[in-house]
């Protein structure tokens, strides 16, 4: 029979082998879930704004936009809002996934801010404002895709967005009335590869201590 120490020892060492394996899937459905982040650098002002979309954001339609396929994507909050809203136009057609199927709009244009309220759009929302062959309807999945963007000179644009991460809720809304049609997405940042890094060489380190306990566990039984 193995001493009392002995079996303490494994059983505590089962358990923390248990939690390290819980904290591992946690981190995995982590990375598998997080959404990324809006970084913007550059200069809008002088056009050399630049907008990246670290990862893809899906929504689902609640509502239906308007049939002529215009629709705005709200970023809440994003901005203290200046004097006056102005529009960056960027030089290429944000990409989407409509039910799984690629589309892109034909009309792509950033608003810097919202300086009042119109319905669910409020003071300090920024917005993409986008249209499509046709309108969203309830029940449709879409997904504004990962890329990197960049826009014309717009001479008021504001000054805030230049070297801005935005991590707040997104959501889509109708043009004509700024009513929310979409389920509000939390755009988070996503964690940072170290992290992971830090657990991976926790895990090896365990699994290395594991194995020299199962020696020793061996060796007594032969002795």
């Amino acid at each position: 029979m193995m001493p009392k120490t002995l079996c303490s020892n494994l059983s505590h060492l089962s358990y923390q082998l248990r939690s390290f394996i819980s904290i591992a899937a946690v981190l995995i459905l982590m990375a598998a879930t997080a959404k990324g982040d809006l970084i913007f650098s550059g200069d809008f002002q002088n056009g050399t704004g630049n907008l990246v979309i670290t990862n893809s954001i899906t929504f689902t339609l609640t509502g239906d936009s308007d049939s002529n396929g215009f629709f705005e994507i709200v970023f809440d909050q994003i901005v203290t809002p200046d004097s006056a809203r102005d529009i960056a136009f960027s030089d290429t057609n944000f990409a989407f996934s409509r039910n799984g199927n690629p589309v892109t709009s034909t009309d792509s244009r950033f608003y810097d801010n919202q300086t009042s309220t119109i319905n669910d759009i409020t003071v300090g929302d920024g917005f993409l404002l986008s249209k499509l062959d046709s309108g969203l309807v309830t029940g449709e999945s879409l997904t504004l895709l990962a890329g990197n963007y960049t826009f014309g000179a717009a001479t008021g644009f504001n000054p805030q967005y230049n070297g801005l991460t935005f991590t707040g809720d997104a959501f889509i809304v109708r043009d004509r009335d700024g009513r929310r049609i979409s389920s509000i997405e939390n755009v988070s940042a996503v964690p940072e590869p170290g992290s992971f890094t830090l657990v991976g060489l926790a895990i090896v380190g365990f699994v290395a201590r594991r194995r020299r306990v199962s020696s020793e566990v061996r060796t007594f039984r032969h002795s």
